[in-house]
């Protein structure tokens, strides 16, 4: 059966493997739930425009390298079905597991009866230490999740006083359980490697793809506010031939289930602060408890700058690549309201001709294993807010890029990190 065929019946699974280097494939496999990927080619090509041809020939072209690019699209899921908070560690699942190539992490650990309000922008966690940056999330006692935030510092010694970058949309109760919690951020962690795998139902339909390093990861919501990632990487390392392919082939292959996340804006608890306190100069977005209103169209994308070091005796001439600090953008869109009115204009245009930094961030849902925090602490305008119309209405289309961050208490763990993005 030809490989097209696997194609055609949408009968395929995708892998993926760390690599030691650039070009090792790996071979301890991670199955995910994704999109058929889909492949380019950048091939170096030199015309050679040197011989004596007829009218209407083309000169003699040469092929160098060919390193073959990578997209895939997958849903960002919550933690495994059945998952329990008091006993089970939260991480990155699945597909989730590429987002661990953007850097640094930390995790929170359950605590029962550990968390208890004090005002709207403070909590006290009474029995383990919170970590800067990272988000806390109080389950009360009917299995209901509401209040959550993200550290900003700490004081005391148990209880701690924990002030959140936000305030709160609803305080959690007396004595309330802390769920656990994972964040990942940018770190001084350099992308590691992987190699990419398409298996199809017969041992002859695969395809390997190694030393896959990633060019840009884009996160997008859908029309139900479902998160969707895309990871865009180059295999630095090429296909691999046919005869190379180690291992039994092809063949579908099992994919571990997981619970989908519940970022619908009309769940309780869920909602976007746009400008947060800790700018006054555009804190209207925090003074709403229950967010800011109507923010639509957000994305966010993290760019990896690659610089390859060459070498004749390397797969494909490359001996390693070396990574460049990240750059990460956000765009969005806010209607043309009086919500978002600084001094007498509208927030992005102040934002955009005063060079003001601002702050975005997302809390959603409201079920353990099922939540999604987003937290851009600054970031700054890149182009004049055009105007765009959303199911009739006015908006003002922003786009920033994250930019030097340095307010929170300490900078260990998530702390002063340019993004954090936490599922719980």
């Amino acid at each position: 059966m030809a490989w097209n065929e696997v194609l055609l019946e949408d009968e395929f699974s995708v892998g993926f493997a760390v690599e030691s280097d650039v070009n090792t494939p790996g071979s301890s496999w991670v199955w995910i739930d994704a999109e058929m990927p889909q492949v380019s080619f950048d091939a170096a090509q030199t015309d050679a425009k040197r011989s004596m041809r007829s009218r209407g020939a083309a000169t003699r072209i040469f092929s160098g390298r060919v390193w073959p690019k990578i997209a895939i699209r997958f849903p960002v899921v919550g933690q495994l079905v059945g998952y329990d908070p008091e006993s089970d560690t939260p991480g990155l699942k699945a597909a989730n597991a590429f987002l661990d190539v953007l850097g640094g992490n930390a995790s929170l650990g359950y605590q029962a009866s550990s968390v208890s309000p004090s005002d709207a922008n403070t909590i006290t966690c009474s029995t383990s230490i919170p970590k800067i940056g990272c988000l806390v999330a109080a389950l009360e006692s009917d299995g209901s999740v509401a209040a959550k935030g993200i550290v900003k510092s700490l004081s005391g010694g148990g209880p701690w006083t924990t002030e959140l970058f936000d305030d709160l949309g609803v305080a959690p109760g007396a004595s309330t359980a802390r769920l656990p919690s994972y964040t990942i951020y940018p770190s001084n962690t350099a992308p590691a490697s992987v190699t990419i795998r398409v298996t199809g139902t017969h041992s002859d339909m695969e395809r390997r793809f190694i030393g896959c390093v990633m060019n840009k990861a884009s996160f997008a919501f859908d029309g139900d506010w479902r998160l969707y990632c895309t990871v865009e990487l180059t295999a630095y390392g090429g296909e691999m031939p046919k005869d190379e392919l180690p291992g039994s082939g092809g063949g579908i292959q099992a994919i571990t289930d997981c619970l989908a996340l519940e970022p619908l804006v009309e769940r309780g608890g869920a909602r976007w602060v746009l400008g947060s306190n800790i700018f006054s100069d555009l804190s209207d977005g925090t003074l709403d408890p229950d967010g800011s209103p109507d923010i639509r169209d957000v994305t966010w994308g993290w760019e990896f700058p690659h610089y390859v070091a060459t070498k004749p005796g390397g797969r494909q001439g490359v001996y390693e690549v070396l990574m460049r600090s990240p750059m990460i953008d956000v765009g969005f869109s806010v209607p043309d309201i009086s919500d978002y009115e600084v001094d007498a204009g509208h927030f992005a245009e102040e934002a955009w001709r005063n060079l003001t930094d601002f702050s975005l961030s997302g809390y959603l849902g409201d079920t353990p294993g099922k939540l999604l925090s987003v937290n851009f602490p600054r970031l700054m305008p890149t182009s004049y807010p055009e105007v765009t119309f959303v199911e009739g209405a006015r908006h003002r289309k922003v786009s920033a890029r994250c930019t030097h961050y340095d307010g929170d208490g300490a900078s260990t763990d998530a702390g002063n990190a340019a993004h954090r993005l936490s599922v719980a």
